[in-house]
């Protein structure tokens, strides 16, 4: 299993990244799949606190656990590193969600309604 980034954890980690952490290892022991929500809800947290490391493990995790992170998984990890000032990480979190699976019509699932860019 890969470690946390430093930062997040019982070593120094904000109380709101541990209880999430911890609420998502103890669905998994419960018996209950980790969402791709619940871990997005986590992603937001590492984007409010600024950590482009702490979101960017947590979608590593995801995909760990056979999950696909969504459009809103990457759009919250590229927040966090836009908050960081991480714009090599945006880029590739950015390059990899290009290559989620379009719609009917051609248009990205990750993108907003009425996107025309």
């Amino acid at each position: 299993t890969a470690e946390m980034p430093e930062g997040g954890g019982a070593a120094g980690g904000s109380a709101p990244w541990d209880a999430a952490i911890r609420l998502l290892d103890e669905m998994e022991l419960r018996g209950l799949p980790a969402s791709v929500r619940a871990h997005n809800a986590a992603i937001e947290l590492r984007a409010a606190a600024c950590d482009a490391a702490g979101a960017r493990w947590l979608l590593e995790r995801m995909e760990r656990r056979g999950l696909q992170p969504d459009g809103y998984s990457y759009t919250s990890a590229m927040k966090a590193c836009g908050r960081a000032a991480d714009a090599a990480a945006a880029a590739e979190l950015l390059e990899r969600a290009e290559s989620i699976p379009r719609r009917r019509g051609g248009q990205r699932q990750w993108l907003p309604r009425g996107y025309s860019g």
